[in-house]
């Protein structure tokens, strides 16, 4: 309740401020109007305090002041904002072009490195190359294809040493595990001749550069699946069925004597005779045991 008075009381003295002030201004002007009529007016009959208004005055210089120094106050600190501003742009300026220095910098001594690397690479190949040339002078139609192949082996082998000088090495896959970093699968093969899993064929070489794979190799991988050992083994078998059979019918055929060869060779009645004479044909053989011959073998290999 004594907030809402002091409310109305301050919102009366608001509404009553512009009277006094145009009661005041009304006032100081019948003073001046009877100041110039040659008259000595009294302040105070006319409702003026002239302290008041030296006071008033007073105030307002002191305002003034104030004012004064905090625009001063304002205008240092902005000025000294500004300057950190054009340092601030100053300092960009010269950061933004010592890392365009250093940019350009950094591209022309990544081409020379880059060109010192190339050149160093053709140095160890030119060694191969003039090979190369020697050889490709010799080649002729009359040149013997085996020195031709041996000249290809000797300039391949320098190729080979030279990459090596420079670190690029062929890889060797045949019988090594798969490896995906190594290796690139093109199919697998159903083979025993190397373990399940490990390459069996090399379609392409692959290289490496230090430790850097620079192309895999192109393989065929080794699978044990589809692989049956049992028609190999019965394939063994039965040639060795074939070859003790075809011994024992050597040991059983009767020897041919010197005097029927005679007789085979003279008159065409003898090889008549001879034509007559019946076909010992192998069923007639009396058949021999297998494993019996197996045995006997074996016992005339350990004697």
């Amino acid at each position: 309740m004594a907030d809402d008075d002091e409310k109305a009381k301050s919102s009366q003295d608001e509404d009553k401020e512009p009277q006094k002030k145009k009661d005041r201004d009304s006032a100081a002007k019948a003073f001046y109007r009877a100041m110039y009529a040659g008259a000595e007016p009294d302040p105070d009959e006319f409702g003026i305090n002239l302290g008041q208004e030296e006071e008033a005055k007073a105030e307002l210089e002191r305002e003034n002041a104030a004012s004064s120094a905090m625009a001063k106050r304002l205008q240092q600190e902005l000025d000294a904002a500004e300057q950190r501003a054009t340092e601030a742009e100053n300092l960009y300026k010269r950061l933004a072009a010592d890392f365009e220095n250093y940019r350009k910098r950094v591209d022309r001594e990544r081409q020379e490195f880059t060109a010192t690397g190339i050149q160093k690479a053709i140095e160890a190949i030119l060694p191969a190359l003039d090979d190369m040339d020697l050889a490709k002078s010799k080649l002729s139609d009359s040149m013997d294809p085996k020195n031709m192949i041996e000249s290809l082996n000797m300039v391949y082998n320098r190729f080979a040493r030279c990459l090596e000088q420079i670190g690029i090495a062929q890889l060797d896959v045949i019988g090594q595990p798969f490896d995906p970093r190594l290796h690139e699968p093109v199919q697998q093969i159903a083979t025993r001749e190397v373990p399940d899993g490990a390459i069996v064929h090399q379609l392409r070489p692959g290289y490496m550069y230090n430790d850097k794979v620079l192309r895999p190799s192109l393989v065929n991988v080794a699978t044990s699946d589809g692989v049956d050992d049992e028609p190999e083994a019965a394939a063994e078998t039965s040639v060795e069925e074939e070859s003790v059979e075809e011994t024992a019918a050597a040991d059983e055929a009767p020897e041919i004597s010197g005097d029927d060869e005679g007789t085979s060779n003279g008159t065409e009645d003898d090889t008549d005779s001879d034509d007559d004479q019946p076909v010992t044909s192998t069923q007639d053989i009396p058949p021999v045991s297998i494993e019996s011959k197996k045995l006997a073998k074996g016992d005339a290999e350990e004697d």
